[in-house]
């Protein structure tokens, strides 16, 4: 599975993508109710040795949606080819 958000490319292997969609809920969770939803305040580690990604709350926010577009996406096509018999 491959994501774009904003100018990041994220290639997931399928049985990766709902543990990762989890912990970004969680860290979306935790920074709800931030005094400065627009300030660039959250680093998420990346696979990376030294990369990061540094998302305002409100971004984080926007990213969660984008996930559960992908996931809803993604299950769709899945029932679709098993209708199709593939």
């Amino acid at each position: 599975m491959v994501i774009a958000f904003g100018n990041l490319l994220l290639t997931f292997p399928e049985e990766e993508f709902a543990p990762f969609r989890n912990w970004i809920k969680k860290c979306h969770a935790r920074h709800a109710g931030a005094e400065e939803p627009d300030e660039r305040s959250v680093i998420l580690p990346a696979t990376g040795e030294r990369i990061s990604m540094l998302l305002s709350p409100h971004e984080l926010g926007a990213f969660v949606c984008m996930l559960d577009m992908a996931d809803t996406e993604w299950q769709s096509q899945h029932i679709m080819s098993l209708l199709r018999g593939n």
